[in-house]
């Protein structure tokens, strides 16, 4: 499967970079950053494939919070993340009955 590009998170497009040796606003290395007025989510490319996804939902999830004003802390964001993703991996059909607009009974 392809890597994503952009994504549109609440009206506004985020590109995604692949870099490797990514660094935050205090340049530490880390796994993803979100810069929300550049509109701009960079991911270590050095990571493993399930990783990657993590840290890519990771940061989107950073992204909608800092946008909705949620006052969510690291650990609030990493808990979101990976529970989502372990919901969406474990029942496949429920991302697509989800966003499925003709779905309605």
């Amino acid at each position: 499967m392809k890597r994503p590009a952009r994504l549109r998170l609440l009206g506004k497009v985020f590109r995604l970079r692949y870099v490797t040796n990514a660094k935050d606003d205090d340049d530490t290395p880390c796994s993803g950053v979100v810069d929300i007025d550049k509109q701009r989510i960079t991911i270590e490319d050095e990571q493993g494939f399930e990783t990657e996804r993590d840290t890519i939902l990771h940061e989107a999830i950073h992204a909608i919070e800092a946008m909705m004003d949620l006052g969510l802390k690291e650990r609030q964001v990493h808990a979101l993340a990976g529970g989502v993703l372990a919901m969406l991996r474990d029942n496949p059909g429920f991302a697509e009955y989800l966003v499925d607009k003709d779905a309605a009974p």
